[in-house]
Formats: structure tokens, C-alpha cells, sequence
């Protein structure tokens, strides 16, 4: 049910975003020269939540309490977003990271298991301006957004265990999965064209073979959870048709 939900919020998102941009001839895109486009990049800090060391139905708000520094790893993106005067934007973004995981340490330590897991993931997210941004009437270089989107994620595990995997265990290799990236971010317009930031997110999947396995009473696909310090590069904008433009931080 959460999953659906989050899906019907991104669908409706969307549907907001093209009615927004829409004049009363009908044409789609009417607007485009008032966007602005911006090229992004970003990494940051990104751990998996899988079967090895640890399920998600264990841990407290999604596996805060069970977070192994030492197996944290980064996620690298690189994408490109266009804002829009209704408060709504659309971003493209292409991410790679490659994670790792051990049962050592945890509360399972016997079973053995430790992996690595090469991720890239395409992903399309509609972007909701909570404050600030281009079109507010607040002259701020703040800009704080929700985001949520879908996408498809390709994974390689590599599961290793001494004597081999255990008979009641369910393998799997990689392939490819669809996935629901959200949360929020900030943005800090350092210059017209510059702007540093960092968003904090989710990927749901529709699989629990990240890490390469599976047990019997695994109730949970697995998660992918990151901090990303984005870097901003406005490429196209002109100036905008709505009055309240705060260009002086655009």
C-alpha cells in the first residue's frame, strides 16, 4: 500500500505539472522559455539495506539503528532538471554506486555471508518547491523541495560465504528491477548560475536480490537509502514570465 501511494502521489505530480504549463490554445510547452535548465552532479554517502547483515523488518525507521559505517559506500549521479512557474519541476538523473555488506558484527554473524553489489540506476522525479526558488515572491537563494519519481535499476551482486551458500537460502543473480526514488532536498544559489546543496532519499525496489540472496521469511525487497551533495550548473533560462521573479538569485 505504501509503495502504490507513492506512486499515485508521482502520477499526480505530473499530471499537475502538464496542466500547469498549458495555455488556452492547447499547445504543450507554451512556457518553455521561462525554464530553467540545470545541468546537476552530485555524491554522496549510500548504504543498502538487503538480507546480509541485517533485514529491513528488523530496524527501527527503515534500518537507522543497524547502519554499518564501515560497509557505507558512495553514490555518484549526474542528470538534468528544468523548474517551471507552477512550483514543479522534472529531473532526469543517471546515478552508479557500488555497495558491500557483511554478517559479521551483526545479530546473525554465524550465517556467513558478505557481498558487493554493483548499482546504476535511470530514473525520471517530479520536484515540488516547498520555499524559495526562481518564482518565489521571498527574495531567498534558498530553495527546499520534495521529490519522488520511478525508474530502473540494474544490479551485479557478487555473494561469497566459506563452505558455500546454505541449502534453505534463495540465490539470486543480477538483472535488472524497477525502483521509486524519494525524499527531500535544499539548494543554496551561491551565484547566478552556481548553486551547492544536498538531498537526503529513498530507493524502494521491487526486489530483494541486491545483495545476491534471500531467506525463507524475508518479508522485505531491499532498500537503498543516501545522502547526495549536489553541484548545479544553470545552462538555459531566460527571464521568466511571472511578475514575482526573484532573478536577482537566478
Amino acid at each position: 500500500m505504501r509503495k502504490i501511494s507513492i506512486y499515485l502521489i508521482f502520477l499526480l505530480s505530473i499530471t499537475h505539472f502538464v496542466s500547469g504549463q498549458k495555455r488556452s490554445n492547447g499547445r504543450f510547452g507554451h512556457d518553455l522559455p521561462g525554464v530553467f535548465s540545470i545541468m546537476l552532479s552530485g555524491v554522496g554517502p549510500a548504504y543498502l539495506f538487503g538480507d546480509v547483515g541485517g533485514q529491513v523488518q528488523d530496524q527501527l525507521f527503515l534500518g537507522n539503528t543497524d547502519w554499518d559505517m564501515a560497509k557505507t559506500r558512495f553514490l555518484y549521479s549526474i542528470g538534468f532538471r528544468q523548474l517551471f512557474p507552477n512550483n514543479f519541476g522534472l529531473k532526469a538523473t543517471l546515478a552508479y554506486g557500488q555497495f558491500a555488506g557483511t554478517d559479521e558484527g551483526t545479530s546473525n554473524p554465524t550465517r556467513g555471508y558478505s557481498f558487493t553489489s554493483d548499482i546504476t540506476e535511470l530514473s525520471i522525479q517530479s520536484e515540488y518547491t516547498l520555499f524559495g526558488g526562481p518564482y518565489s515572491k521571498i527574495r531567498t537563494p534558498n530553495l527546499l523541495y520534495v521529490f519522488a519519481g520511478a525508474g530502473v535499476l540494474s544490479y551485479r551482486p557478487n555473494l561469497i560465504r566459506v563452505g558455500g551458500p546454505r541449502p534453505t537460502d534463495i540465490l539470486g543473480t543480477g538483472g535488472l528491477t524497477p525502483v521509486m526514488p524519494f525524499g527531500i532536498g535544499y539548494q543554496y544559489q551561491v551565484s547566478p548560475r552556481f548553486a551547492i546543496g544536498a538531498e537526503f532519499g529513498w530507493r524502494y525496489t521491487f526486489t530483494d536480490f541486491l545483495d545476491g540472496m534471500s531467506t525463507l521469511n524475508s518479508r522485505s525487497n531491499d532498500v537503498l537509502s543516501n545522502l547526495n551533495f549536489t553541484f548545479t550548473y544553470k545552462v538555459y533560462g531566460g527571464v521568466p514570465n511571472a511578475g514575482n521573479c526573484n532573478c536577482n538569485w537566478w
